[in-house]
């Protein structure tokens, strides 16, 4: 599978430029399975990819 990043800006000024790409932060998420409990609670979402990342608050508050 490709890559899946999640792109994030704690000001919310995110943009895309053509010769830059996208700023802000960017995460790699990684593709997980879900859980029977996950999948119960949303029976309409269970067939399609999920994904986690590993962030926490503190890199939000930083900024980017």
């Amino acid at each position: 599978m490709s890559q899946v990043k999640l792109h994030y800006s704690p000001t919310a000024d995110l943009s895309v430029d053509v010769d830059m790409g996208l700023n802000g932060t960017a995460i790699e998420l990684e593709e997980i399975e879900l859980t029977d409990e996950q999948k119960a609670r949303v029976p309409h979402l269970a067939d399609m990819l999920a994904f986690e990342g590993d962030w926490s608050i503190d890199e939000g508050e930083r900024g980017a």
